[in-house]
């Protein structure tokens, strides 16, 4: 639970939830996705998912310290 958390990082710890949530989203297409022109979609889509959510988190040890 989030008590007394200013506006700010609050967006960034929901910011945070989105971008883990697109990449369990995209892991799980991955993991039954058949075609192969569909598979390099899913990929690409998983990298930019993957820079975001560490650049989402390296923000948040930067704020945290």
């Amino acid at each position: 639970m989030l008590i007394n958390v200013p506006e700010n990082e609050l967006k960034l710890y929901e910011e945070i939830e989105e971008a883990k949530s697109e990449l369990a989203r995209l892991y799980c297409r991955f993991d039954y996705e058949n075609d192969p022109d569909r598979m390099d979609e899913i990929i690409f889509l998983l990298c930019a998912a993957e820079s975001k959510y560490s650049a989402l988190m390296d923000k948040a040890r930067r704020k945290a310290s």
